[in-house]
């Protein structure tokens, strides 16, 4: 994360978001770097945004769902609402709110529709520390995530403005504390061929925006024709294009795999 790096809280009203002002003090991710342009083409392409976004939202909402009474859930037909400003059994505490409305296809229980709005939605805990567990130490850590903005995945369209941020903070040396910030704006579209054959559908993405993550940078994406069909590799075809203030980017991906990319710094 670059140093010194702060978020104020904006009061209801202002139009720019958390996750806008997160990218608006990023700096630009250094493109002429292999192993940073690699990261960021696999997450700033549409798969990468959308993958991470709904993993996201449904890991904290499966958490707000582990105890009854807090945060305290409310559902009417297909949304569902939580509101925090509590704190759990074993010592969690939630504040904000998370607002999910979810609609699956009734044959294939796919998810395909999803709409969220996340008001500051928060959950803080002390606990071990991940990186001093796996080391077998007993070292702890003050952790917290947040979650602000809105996702949007209906039919065939999607946007996203959202920011995610965590935090461990720890005095222990066997703890790696610090920040992270995961900051997405982004709009496009998730088109689904019906095909004969042994491969039952292919996806084509199309989008642009802006994805901004610590400590790399921010870049801004756009996803052209990018078509999953059986590949376990990933992609079948299509481009990602990468721009930043410290460089350029494009990876072509070509017969399940892909062309390797093109710096331009």
């Amino acid at each position: 994360m670059r140093p010194g790096l702060v978020l104020t809280l904006l009061a209801s009203g202002c139009s720019s978001s958390l996750a806008q002002q997160a990218l608006s003090e990023l700096d630009g991710a250094d493109l002429g770097d292999e192993a940073v342009t690699a990261f960021m083409l696999r997450e700033a392409g549409a798969d990468g945004v959308v993958a991470f976004a709904e993993r996201q939202v449904f890991g904290l909402a499966n958490q707000a769902w582990t105890d009854v009474a807090c945060p305290v859930a409310t559902t009417d037909e297909d949304t569902t609402t939580f509101a925090g400003d509590c704190e759990t059994t074993l010592g969690t505490h939630f504040s904000g709110s998370l607002q999910l409305r979810t609609v699956w296809h009734d044959r294939t229980g796919e998810l395909t529709d999803l709409e969220v709005v996340a008001e500051q939605f928060s959950m803080s805990w002390d606990g071990l520390c991940q990186a001093s567990a796996d080391r077998g130490s007993a070292a702890r850590a003050s952790h917290s995530v947040l979650l602000d903005g809105t996702y949007r995945r209906v039919g065939r369209e999607f946007a996203v403005d959202l920011l995610y941020d965590t935090t461990v903070d720890s005095d222990e040396p066997a703890c790696a504390a610090g920040r992270g910030l995961w900051a997405a704006r982004m709009e496009g579209q998730i088109v689904v061929h019906a095909e004969d054959g042994p491969v039952p559908e292919r996806r084509v993405l199309q989008a642009e925006g802006a994805l901004g993550i610590t400590p790399y940078g921010r870049v801004d994406a756009i996803t052209r024709d990018l078509t999953f069909t059986a590949c376990p590799a990933g992609p079948v075809t299509g481009t990602v294009t990468l721009t930043s203030s410290r460089g350029n980017a494009e990876h072509t991906y070509d017969n399940c795999g892909g062309a390797g990319w093109l710096n331009e710094s």
